[in-house]
């Protein structure tokens, strides 16, 4: 008598098997690759807004030639995604009176517009995500906000910058809005002959220094006039 074993049907078997691994290793070889360049990518576009807002919020002064300077910083920003390799195209660029908006790209009136805001977007190819999934690519965006904090108190002073009001009684301290300033070393701020003043600087000047307006200045000894 002739016993046969039959063993069951199992060709083909390694082949699904190797199939079904090879979907997973694809799919985490995307996580690995396209996820990590995502990240790479969102932080070079972040990177890109914030030196964009900043160079912007340092260009406003009130006025519309301070806009239209804001908006030519933030274009300006030499900042590349892609490893460095891409420029941004699109970048948006809105002004608004507080941080949290509501922002306008063309402010007007521009009076108190003291708050960049800098969008951009940048689309990124998929190479192994796509194939197990039907994207390919991916929309990566950033924002970044700055802008010029007004204060009103100044607990640790102002030195060692400490311009001297040319009028106390002007709002502005006699200082025009859109004009730039250089703010001398301050005066050791002691009491006695270091700390000068307008009033005592504007005596001296107005006999000893017939240009007192533009050559004044203070020493540890009080107001001292300069000559050209």
């Amino acid at each position: 008598m002739n016993c046969r074993f039959h063993r069951p049907r199992e060709r083909g078997f390694t082949l699904l098997a190797a199939g079904a691994c090879l979907v997973t290793m694809i799919g985490m070889l995307g996580l690995a690759v396209d996820v990590g360049r995502m990240y790479i990518v969102r932080n070079e576009i972040q990177a890109y807004t914030d030196a964009a807002s900043l160079a912007g919020a340092l260009e406003l002064d009130g006025t519309s030639a301070g806009i239209t300077r804001a908006q030519a910083a933030a274009a300006a920003a030499t900042n590349r995604w892609n490893m460095g390799t891409e420029p941004f195209s699109g970048t948006q660029t809105d002004f608004s009176t507080t941080a949290s908006g509501p922002w306008e790209g063309s402010p007007n009136p521009v009076t108190g517009v003291r708050f960049v805001r800098v969008r951009a977007t940048a689309t990124l190819p998929l190479y192994f995500i796509s194939a197990v999934s039907a994207s390919r690519s991916s929309t990566i965006n950033a924002t970044a906000v700055a802008g010029q904090e007004l204060r009103t108190s100044f607990s640790e002073g102002t030195l060692p910058f400490s311009p001297f009001p040319h009028d106390p009684a002007d709002p502005n301290f006699g200082f025009t809005v859109g004009q730039r300033y250089t703010l001398r070393w301050g005066a050791n701020p002691k009491v006695g002959p270091n700390t000068c003043d307008m009033a005592t600087c504007r005596v001296a000047g107005s006999s000893a220094c017939p240009r007192f307006h533009a050559w004044w200045t203070c020493t540890r000894t009080g107001c001292r006039c300069r000559s050209a």
